[in-house]
């Protein structure tokens, strides 16, 4: 345990760099796996790709090349910050269309199809509930702390 121990202490860079490209290779595949991939959604892919190949690089990188890996990490992170922006209006968007449609169904002529019409926006409901509003974040957190890692990693000559 002890040797664990002091292996995962000497390592500790190296462990969360790991993770950061673990971390972007998960959002990359579920960004293409629900087709999140049409015109401004490219941006999360080309983020997600960055970040992935900046947090590699990072792995083996000497320390020269450091600073200009961390700026690319921190270059990926940004991205999640107007994706956070655009969900949030989508989701805004969607909660507001259930709304206009439930005061419809109050509306004269309106009930007579309000029961099966509500119906069908629950079921709508429970299967979408429009892009997560914070699910950009996790680009930008990964981004940043793949960027602090990289500036911590220290080769063994340097130790």
């Amino acid at each position: 345990m002890k040797d664990l121990l002091t292996t995962v202490r000497e390592r500790f860079p190296q462990l969360v760099i790991a993770g950061v490209l673990l971390g972007f290779a998960l959002i990359l595949a579920e960004l293409v796996l629900i087709e999140h991939t049409e015109k401004k959604q490219l941006v999360a892919i080309g983020a997600t790709l960055l970040g992935a190949a900046a947090a590699g690089a990072g792995l083996a990188a000497p320390a020269g090349f450091r600073g200009a890996i961390a700026v690319a990490l921190v270059f990926a992170g940004l991205a999640g910050i107007p994706g956070t922006v655009l969900h949030y209006a989508e989701a805004r968007e969607e909660a507001e269309k259930r709304l206009r449609k439930g005061a419809e169904s109050l509306l004269p002529g309106g009930p007579a199809h309000a029961s099966e019409e509500h119906e069908e926006d629950e079921k709508k409901k429970k299967e979408h509930h429009g892009p997560p509003p914070l699910a950009p974040l996790s680009v930008t957190g990964l981004g940043l702390l793949g960027a602090l890692a990289v500036l911590a990693r220290r080769d063994a000559a340097e130790a």
